[in-house]
């Protein structure tokens, strides 16, 4: 057991979900794709429909990381947002279309990245 923060969800208006995931310490034992299943697991049982997952990436995040890394290697931007940890976990849960909304600056290495990964 452990009283750290390790995840917040948050459904905006155009129904998509934005999370967050914390460590405030290195006493918890949970991943981040438990944390991730468990938000996912909890809106399903309240029955709180959601649309798809939204990416707001920026700064030197692993997601930025991954996606600019992916790019590099001659990804398209749609297929480098599969490559980065928020999108495999989008993939895992059925969400496998995406829709790139802002990449800047326009030309890699991007420092802000928002997606929307949707079915």
């Amino acid at each position: 057991m452990t009283d750290e923060l390790v995840g917040l969800v948050e459904i905006n208006t155009d129904e998509f979900l934005e999370f967050a995931i914390y460590r405030k310490g290195l006493s918890t034992q949970i991943t981040g794709k438990q944390v991730f299943n468990a938000l996912i697991e909890h809106l399903k049982i309240r029955k709180i429909p959601f649309k798809g997952i939204r990416g707001l990436w920026s700064g030197a995040s692993d997601n930025v990381t991954a996606f600019n890394n992916a790019i590099q290697k001659g990804m398209t931007a749609e297929k480098a947002a599969f490559d980065t940890w928020t999108g495999q976990r989008a993939l895992e849960q059925g969400y496998g279309k995406v829709i790139i909304q802002e990449l800047t600056p326009p030309t890699p290495p991007h420092t802000k990245i928002y997606v929307k990964f949707y079915k």
